[in-house]
């Protein structure tokens, strides 16, 4: 097991207790420690796998903390031990109704610093790396490991804001696909998606993001990306797929632009645009494809035969 610990805690004594307890206990974890001014940025940058929270502490208190920690949806799945030194119910109670996944009292007992907390904490940990899996799954296409439409689809809410002007979509459809998994079979047609996704992956740049939304539809979102970058990342994603070998299908895919300037156009209608224009070049482009398909087809057909001679 392994994990990444923050503590929470104003008093530097209790910091070191805590640490102390868990460094004996637990393996292959790495501990993190504030006075909760910079909670929110240590969550953020060190993927906390656990943050352990004291309740009563100057300025933000434990339960602020922890309530803009579960409003936070970068934040909110992971699990908060919260740790007082109030013998009330109702100080428990309040933690738990905001989420808490579980607390603990000080000062510690034996018990708890021997078993107790390390056990919590373990579980703590346990439960966040199911969770993140199980968030991975839910917006992620299995196939190619490119994001999923579910997760398109909340993205395009997030990204419809003035920072991100000029938004370019890029839509995708495959060429051959069905042609490619009729003629040679399922795994084929697998490979080339995974080689096409690749090829998008390649062509993109560090904050464009990457869709598989359908059996053989792609969308790339472009933040911050005028109508001319956008046509030549198609480009470079055309030529890619040009210097792949033949055999046995050649990666091919029909590509459509558009580009949203202004915030009061409305998304949908950019993104139609661009899904026109990419039919509008698939039309042109799928004969010969499916051409240089079946003529592949023909050729190793023909090795087979020269080869049973």
């Amino acid at each position: 097991m392994s994990g990444n610990i923050l503590i929470v805690d104003d008093s530097p004594i209790d910091r070191k207790i805590i640490r102390s307890i868990l460094e004996k206990r637990l393996h292959d974890i790495a501990i993190f420690e504030t006075d909760g001014k910079d909670t929110d940025t240590l969550l953020k940058l060190n993927d906390i796998s656990v943050c352990i929270l004291d309740i009563v502490m100057p300025g933000k208190n434990g339960f602020e903390i922890l309530n803009e920690i579960k409003k936070d949806n970068t934040l909110a799945n992971i699990p908060v031990i919260i740790c007082t030194s109030l013998n009330e119910s109702q100080a428990i109670e309040t933690a738990l109704m905001l989420e808490a996944y579980d607390y603990f009292t000080k000062p510690l007992s034996e018990e708890a610093m021997k078993i107790s907390l390390p056990l919590k904490v373990k579980n703590a940990i346990d439960l966040k790396q199911r969770s993140d899996v199980i968030i991975y799954l839910s917006y992620h296409d299995k196939l190619t490991g490119l994001y999923n439409r579910r997760y398109f689809e909340e993205e395009l809410i997030q990204l419809n804001d003035p920072s991100y002007l000029p938004l370019s979509f890029v839509i995708g459809d495959v060429n051959g696909l069905k042609l490619a998994n009729d003629a040679y079979g399922h795994e084929v047609g697998d490979n080339l998606l995974i080689k096409l996704s690749n090829i998008l992956k390649e062509a993109s740049r560090k904050n464009d993001i990457i869709f598989r939304t359908g059996g053989d539809e792609f969308v790339m979102i472009l933040p911050n990306t005028t109508s001319t970058e956008a046509q030549h990342i198609t480009e470079t994603i055309n030529k890619k797929c040009s210097n792949q070998p033949e055999r046995p299908v050649k990666p091919s895919i029909s590509l459509g632009h558009a580009t949203k300037e202004r915030l009061d156009q409305e998304m949908n209608i950019i993104y139609k645009l661009a899904e026109d224009r990419m039919y509008s070049n698939k039309l042109k482009e799928s004969k010969n494809v499916k051409d240089s398909i079946i003529l592949a087809l023909r050729n190793t057909l023909k090795d087979l035969n020269h080869g049973l001679d």
